[in-house]
């Protein structure tokens, strides 16, 4: 899971270097063009910072706390 999860959240320019559009948006271009707006965006840049950081953490703590309730039983 972290092997998908690391790159989606360091990929920033890929699609600006392999796509001739600019219309083509991920969620780090999105951070980072509210980021470099004035400071009113960048509560909103922060806001989706964090919600990438928390949407991916719900399912690896699921995954990890059934993984090791699964190994108790085994025991």
């Amino acid at each position: 899971m972290f092997i998908t999860v690391l790159p989606m959240l360091g990929d920033y320019f890929t699609n600006q270097l392999l796509s001739g559009t600019p219309g083509t948006t991920m969620i780090g271009n999105t951070i980072e063009g509210c980021c470099s707006h004035p400071a009113p965006a960048r509560g909103q840049g922060a806001a989706l910072a964090l919600l990438l950081l928390v949407v991916p953490l719900v399912p690896m703590v699921y995954y990890a706390s059934a993984t090791a309730r699964a190994s108790r039983e085994n025991i």
